[in-house]
């Protein structure tokens, strides 16, 4: 009976070492909590950045493009151009920063359940940190969400 209590309790001990062993992650502390606040201080930035058009932000663009009837004209040509302006200054954002620093991404809008827009950087096979902003719709038909995949 003594004997299968410390086998027992042998066995146990190997256990937790192999789970810290496994489990044991490289980042500090400090980094791992950088890195997952990348993607949501990111697209946080990023809407409530003001754009050339307009001094709309890009949220303001988003707004409109996923809209019914889009207002906004951005270069001046008579025809509504919110959702390629958005997609413009997005697609500039983030190369500036995450291409630039040499991380892949997925950006995507979605109206509802119906995916409206996309911006990638590479794959994404592994692990993501993500960020997600809620836009409110204008005419409160749906709901707009703004979501931002860090590789």
């Amino acid at each position: 009976m003594g004997l299968a209590i410390v086998v027992l309790l042998i066995s146990l001990a190997f256990l937790f070492v192999i789970q810290f062993t496994i489990t044991n992650s490289k980042e500090e502390p400090q980094q791992l909590f950088a890195r997952k606040q990348l993607a949501h201080n990111t697209l946080s930035t990023m809407v409530s950045t003001t754009t050339a058009c307009l001094d709309l932000t890009v949220k303001d663009l988003i707004q409109d493009c996923m809209d019914i009837i889009q207002e906004y004209d951005c270069n001046d040509d008579g025809r509504p151009d919110s959702c390629a302006t958005a997609e413009e200054v997005i697609t500039t954002i983030l190369d500036q920063t995450l291409k630039e620093w040499q991380k892949n991404y997925f950006f995507y809008i979605q109206l509802g359940q119906n995916e409206e827009m996309q911006i990638q950087n590479g794959e994404c096979p592994g692990s993501k940190d993500q960020g997600v902003a809620f836009i409110p719709t204008r005419g409160g038909r749906s709901q707009i969400t703004a979501t931002l995949e860090v590789c």
